[in-house]
């Protein structure tokens, strides 16, 4: 295992081979920065995205400015030590299930920005309410819609930072039944 040692790699707007199958021997890889890449799906990595399941010790993921859809998030279950996810401005849209991240018990940073979201609904697993202290929802775009509905605000009692900036909201955003103004 040569690659155990790796605990940081930075893949920024490039277009060279990625090596998953050493990297995914190298379990104590951390930090994994995959932004800028056009990266379209997961599973189109090499073995159906099964080495990325691999890195069990990622506590950092940085999946922003690709072309990820709503699809993507479920490919993200094994990697139960991920603190840290962004996926800033990719192709996510419409519904954001928070289920999608039950597996991801110790997340505490997840940045959605830059999509086209227009509701977030909580998850019924307290697994990821005890750790989730920061929400990143800036400059989403809502096709035109002046709200965006936030139905977990009440279920994340540990939220400390929501960040709501650089968007153009005109009305209400909904939160479990109320309004916030």
């Amino acid at each position: 295992m040569a690659t155990t040692w790796i605990e940081r790699t930075n893949r920024y707007s490039n277009e060279l081979y990625f090596p998953w199958a050493e990297l995914s021997n190298g379990t104590s890889l951390k930090f994994l920065n995959l932004a800028g890449n056009e990266i379209e799906s997961l599973k189109s990595f090499q073995g159906g995205g099964k080495e990325l399941q691999k890195l069990s010790n990622l506590e950092y993921l940085d999946l922003s400015y690709n072309r990820l859809d709503n699809n993507s998030l479920s490919s993200l279950r094994r990697l139960s030590s991920l603190k840290f996810l962004n996926m800033e401005y990719n192709l996510l849209e419409g519904l954001i299930n928070m289920e999608e991240l039950d597996a991801l018990g110790n997340l505490e940073v997840l940045s959605l920005g830059g999509n086209q979201i227009t509701k977030v609904v909580a998850s019924r697993d307290m697994r990821v309410v005890r750790n989730l202290s920061a929400l990143f929802l800036e400059n989403i775009t809502t096709h035109g819609r002046n709200s965006i509905q936030l139905e977990l605000l009440g279920a994340y009692p540990f939220l400390k930072t929501l960040s709501l900036t650089h968007n153009s909201f005109k009305g209400a955003i909904f939160a479990q039944g109320r309004f916030l103004r």
